[in-house]
């Protein structure tokens, strides 16, 4: 995603939603990363822990100014909504990803992660797209 950044890649909203899409298929596929995460959301960050704590705030701060940068890049290339701020978007995608990630932690069996989720982030991406202008063809 800092490639896409740097070289101002044309569609960074395509972009995104596919990125997102394959690391939840690499986490759901992934035993290791599976057993990382649910430590990560279950721990009580005391004593000792409280680095661990602070290592992950500022991995979460890294990627949500990532995303924001992203978001940023979309509405440059008036590819995101007027509706959506660069901010609102990044929080909201940031929030989705990690509420859903949690729940599905809790109890595998209760959704596929990918395709449940491939469904949730279609329609809010589509959100975040601007309409096309009206003198654009339409796609068959």
């Amino acid at each position: 995603m800092e490639r896409a950044l740097e070289e101002r890649h044309d569609d960074p909203l395509t972009l995104l939603q596919q990125v997102v899409i394959e690391c939840l298929g690499i986490i759901a596929n992934d035993p290791r990363r599976q057993r990382i995460y649910t430590i990560l959301y279950r721990c009580d960050y005391r004593g000792e822990f409280l680095s661990v704590l602070e290592r992950e705030r500022e991995t979460n701060l890294r990627e949500y100014r990532q995303l924001v940068a992203l978001f940023e890049l979309a509405q440059e290339k008036a590819l995101l909504s007027p509706r959506w701020t660069a901010q609102a978007a990044a929080k909201t995608l940031y929030w989705l990803l990690g509420g859903i990630l949690s729940d599905w932690l809790k109890d595998r069996s209760t959704f596929d992660l990918v395709s449940n989720t491939q469904e949730v982030l279609e329609n809010l991406f589509r959100s975040f797209r601007a309409a096309p202008p009206a003198d654009m063809p339409r796609a068959p």
